[in-house]
């Protein structure tokens, strides 16, 4: 996350590269989820662009499917509910912050549809 400049775009090629990347692999990589997974984390804690919520959305639909992976899929979800929390309860953060909405709610809806009946 310290090479990524958010000013000028970067955050959002970067994650765009990556979701290309997965959609055209798929299923072929499960290995690369935990570094990817701690990855999107980092960066999102830092610069918490929507576009990180969104490929997560796009790793939980690739995923979800390795029954190995499901706890990190889960770490995953987790870790981006606080500070997208923080952002959403500022003043304003709703109507500042639309693609985030949008894209939380994805995701929360990804995980609900491909993992919610595995995490009773």
């Amino acid at each position: 996350s310290r090479g990524i400049n958010a000013e000028n775009g970067d955050t959002e090629r970067v994650c765009r590269c990556i979701r290309y990347a997965l959609r055209s692999v798929g299923q072929q990589v499960p290995d690369v989820l935990e570094s990817l997974a701690g990855g999107l984390i980092q960066l999102y804690n830092v610069q918490a662009h929507s576009c990180v919520l969104y490929l997560s959305s796009i790793i939980v639909d690739e995923f979800s499917s390795h029954p190995t992976l499901t706890d990190g899929l889960l770490g995953l979800f987790s870790a981006m509910g606080p500070k997208t929390f923080e952002i959403l309860s500022a003043e304003h953060g709703l109507e500042r912050n639309p693609d985030t909405v949008d894209d939380f709610f994805r995701l929360c809806c990804r995980y609900m549809q491909h993992l919610g009946q595995r995490g009773e």
